[in-house]
């Protein structure tokens, strides 16, 4: 269960095409206005018949470009980091750190969208949708991947109508499983600690290089 989250966490970007509507309007502020962020997620990942199978929560931090910090706290603690360079994976239970090349590991965690400052529709087909989702009072885009061999499907986002704030990230995989993160308590634009990137494997911790 816990490997689950190794495929959600984790490509986010400065410089955008301009294109019409409001949802794509709000994707393209959140990616070149938004240089950090702090926020609390809840994470629910269904079934093929929309059965919540696992509830996550934790703390995300995003430093651009390609810095991320997630650490989940419930049900288990597992903490996730995004130098620039490397992606570490680290269970404090299992005592294992697993360690990624990021051009590697990019395709595997579509959260790294919003860390990413390459131009979002070299690698996705972007639409705005709106069908069955305003009752929600909500902005929705959706990206798919333009490569077949992608981990993911599809990928939806949310922004707030009237503050324009992200709001629900939703990946669908190839399996027909959906992750939903909801993202409360955003602040963006603020500083974090110096070290809030930096991974080192406490010691005993075994590293496995993937």
């Amino acid at each position: 269960m816990k490997k689950i989250l190794i495929a959600v966490v984790s490509s986010w970007i400065i410089a955008m095409p301009v294109w019409a509507g409001e949802g794509i309007d709000s994707l393209n502020r959140f990616f070149t206005e938004a240089k950090t962020l702090r926020a609390d997620i809840i994470q629910y990942r269904t079934d093929g018949d929309g059965r919540v199978v696992q509830e996550s929560k934790g703390i995300l931090l995003i430093k651009k470009p390609g810095k991320v910090r997630l650490a989940y706290k419930t049900p288990y603690e597992q903490l996730y980091v995004a130098d620039g360079e490397k992606i570490w994976s680290y269970d404090p239970d299992l005592e294992q750190a697993i360690v990624k090349k990021m051009t590697a590991a990019i395709g595997d965690t579509p959260i790294m969208l919003l860390s990413s400052q390459r131009q979002l529709d070299n690698s996705f087909i972007i639409k705005e949708i709106n069908a069955g989702k305003t009752k929600q009072d909500l902005y929705w885009v959706e990206l798919t991947p333009k490569k077949s061999e992608s981990a993911f499907n599809k990928v939806r986002i949310a922004f707030t109508k009237k503050a324009r704030k992200l709001r629900i990230m939703e990946l669908e995989d190839a399996l027909g499983f959906s992750t939903f993160i909801e993202f409360h308590n955003i602040e963006t634009n603020i500083t974090h600690a110096f070290n809030a990137f930096n991974f080192i494997p406490p010691d005993g911790v075994d590293v496995i290089s993937d």
